[in-house]
């Protein structure tokens, strides 16, 4: 997947009506391309903006309108955001990405990487279950205390998660709302502030949130150990950067147990 992933950039593009995809009943004007454009895919991303020297997209040439060949007339463009030294190379951003992101749709892992994640709920609604049941609500199944929980769902997530559109999404667009959605810890012991917020509603106590969240990591991190015990760490170069990725979210999650 990484090979022909890494030599698209993906862009969204405005749709005639008669091409458009549908959400219900509410027709899309814009829609999603994954473009091969050569020379571009070389260009290398790093996460310091400090590095970053250029950005890309698509513009569309002047004259010509969107007609029933909405693709005719689209340039991709590749243009300096700053100063570049002669000699220097030219650098972009592929976004913001966790880990998981770079290894499966790109096929390697930044030296570095400041904005890595590991999930310890993929939604908010499992979370604030599990935060229940760990303070020993009584009766957790019943319906006061499940209005009660979805009701801090509903104040501490306002976008609702993916927004419902995974549907017309392509798959790394997908990923990338699924983890967006995600419960999350991050570099220097950050945690997700909506799971944070919602274990403080739920426990009534900061103390408690903040125990229930490291008791959730050191759950996550056990799993993961039992899960990978017995695998050859060596056998490849592909295993070794798997071996390397579960290494770091490991890393992640010691810093909040």
């Amino acid at each position: 997947m990484s090979q022909v992933h890494s030599r698209t950039f993906r862009v969204d593009l405005e749709v005639p009506a008669a091409y458009g995809a549908r959400v219900g009943n509410r027709r899309v004007q814009e829609q999603t391309f994954r473009l091969l454009a050569p020379f571009a895919d070389l260009l290398d991303h790093d996460s310091n903006p400090n590095e970053v020297c250029c950005e890309w997209g698509v513009e569309r040439v002047v004259g010509n309108d969107v007609g029933s060949d909405f693709l005719n007339g689209v340039a991709f463009v590749v243009k300096a955001s700053r100063d570049i030294q002669k000699g220097s190379e030219a650098i972009i951003s592929y976004g913001e990405r966790s880990d998981p992101h770079f290894f499966m749709y790109y096929g390697f892992l930044l030296k570095k990487n400041p904005f890595n994640r590991a999930p310890l709920f993929r939604k908010l609604q499992k979370g604030a279950r599990w935060c229940a049941q760990l303070c020993g609500h009584p009766q957790e199944n019943d319906e006061v205390c499940a209005r009660e929980r979805d009701a801090t769902v509903a104040e501490t997530d306002q976008d609702g998660g993916d927004g419902g559109v995974l549907g017309i999404m392509d798959g790394a667009a997908k990923a990338t709302a699924r983890e967006a959605a995600a419960l999350q810890v991050g570099e220097n012991a950050t945690v997700d502030d909506r799971l944070f917020r919602s274990f403080h509603v739920l426990s009534g106590e900061v103390e408690i949130a903040v125990a229930a969240a490291r008791t959730r990591a050191a759950e996550v991190l056990s799993a993961m150990n039992k899960a990978t015990a017995n695998r050859d760490e060596r056998s490849s170069g592909a295993a070794a950067l798997a071996a390397s990725f579960r290494g770091r979210r490991r890393a992640l999650l010691r810093g909040i147990v």
